[in-house]
């Protein structure tokens, strides 16, 4: 039996084709900073606030660590869309 996949990469790719350049260059510099930022809250938040609970600290690194990375790779995908048409 065998399983129909569907292509994943047409959804992304219609909605990078909506925007114009200048609109895609702002997004990539815009999720590039929210990245830095969660990234900086992997430092700063775990410093500010006394955490007794052992799994509360684990799960503000893990969900802030995760927004990083999906961040950066969003940023990184249009980036080297807009690479790729030059």
């Amino acid at each position: 039996m065998k399983l129909k996949i569907k292509r994943l990469r047409s959804f992304p790719e219609k909605l990078i084709t909506s925007f114009t350049v200048g609109q895609l260059k702002v997004i990539a510099g815009v999720l590039t900073n929210l990245a830095a930022g969660w990234f900086g809250s992997i430092l700063i938040f775990p410093n500010l606030f006394t955490i007794k609970i052992p799994t509360t600290f684990l799960f503000v690194l893990t969900y802030s660590l995760g927004f990083g990375i999906l961040s950066m790779l969003a940023a990184a995908k249009i980036e080297d869309y807009l690479n790729d048409g030059k």
